[in-house]
């Protein structure tokens, strides 16, 4: 296994033309499943698209890259083995893919994927792989999605009230939102190279008007630097205050509502804040959060059955991994 993942990783870092000896290795048997077989080839296609953002995140860890890479491995063979079960399952039942379906379904992965057919062979050639491979390959694709699909559209799924309500009341803590604030913001940015108590005394001038009596909204509107001056500085939602620059925070959880701030310094810029509206932390109500949690729920009853299914076809098929 180790030695796979070594070519591997060396197979996206380089991406040199394909050796007669690897393409040897590539070629070579990992899995039998009833009368067919999986070759490190077919592995190595799957987990193509995988590979690389797991490369660029442990690119400096090797230990924990050659981890991950051991485990896409071992969940992409579990993969493959499943799809050719599925694959089986449907010969059994006599099941034919119409010619028509598979050409349509090739010039959909041309025109998505490769952009002229050129392009597609060109691909094939470096992989060492025939038109007829690939249109077998897309053929046994869409058995398996048409298969999954077809036994999960046997099996009535319904969530009951209850258990809705019992995901909710085990989950609570999941629905938690933070206290939340609306905010309305003057910004008075730094300039580089002039002296920043120019703008200091700019926001206290503002301050002291705020203070006589001047709406914080025209002096917003009036001074304030940001996008959102014309809006009288206004945010315009909620936010949650533990998501607000570190800052901000304290201010905006301790200040009493439609009353200005002090003067807040950062190293870009001069704030004065104004909360309009504050929501105190809280749990989403069960009515709110009914349509996420049968979402959920339906899901999590689709991966059992599923799972359900690929135990029978396994429990009756001949297996072997190499």
């Amino acid at each position: 296994m180790r030695t796979f993942m070594l070519v591997l990783v060396a197979l996206w870092l380089s991406a040199p033309a394909r050796s007669h000896a690897q393409t040897n290795l590539a070629n070579g048997v990992i899995a039998m499943v009833n009368e067919s077989i999986i070759t490190l080839q077919q592995l190595e296609d799957y987990m193509r698209e995988f590979v690389p953002p797991i490369i660029r995140q442990y690119r400096n860890q090797p230990d924990e890259l050659r981890k991950q890479l051991d485990k896409l491995r071992a969940e992409g063979l579990e993969t493959l083995i499943d799809r050719r079960l599925i694959i089986d399952e449907f010969k059994a039942s006599g099941g034919l893919v119409p010619d028509r379906y598979i050409e349509d379904e090739i010039r959909n992965r041309i025109r998505d994927r490769f952009g002229d057919r050129i392009s597609l062979t060109r691909e094939l050639q470096a992989k060492g792989l025939t038109s007829e491979d690939y249109r077998t390959r897309v053929r046994e694709e869409i058995v398996a999605d048409f298969m999954r699909r077809r036994n999960l559209s046997n099996e009535k799924i319904l969530i009951s009230p209850r258990k809705i309500q019992d995901y909710y009341e085990t989950n609570k803590t999941t629905f938690a939102v933070g206290e939340a604030v609306r905010l309305r913001i003057i910004t008075l940015g730094k300039v580089a190279g002039e002296d920043a108590s120019v703008k200091k005394k700019l926001g206290e001038d503002i301050l002291s008007k705020i203070k006589g009596g001047a709406k914080f909204a025209e002096m917003a509107a009036t001074y304030s630097e940001d996008s959102f001056a014309k809006e009288g500085g206004d945010r315009r939602e909620l936010l949650e205050t533990s998501t607000l620059r570190e800052e901000f925070r304290e201010p905006a959880a301790k200040l009493p509502l439609h009353q200005a701030s002090g003067l807040i310094e950062t190293p870009d810029s001069f704030y004065i804040l104004q909360v309009d509206e504050r929501k105190d932390a809280h749990n989403k109500g069960l009515a709110e959060v009914r349509d996420e949690i049968e979402k959920t729920l339906l899901l999590q009853e689709r991966n059992r059955l599923q799972q359900a299914w690929i135990a029978r076809l396994r429990k009756k098929a001949f297996i072997a991994t190499f």
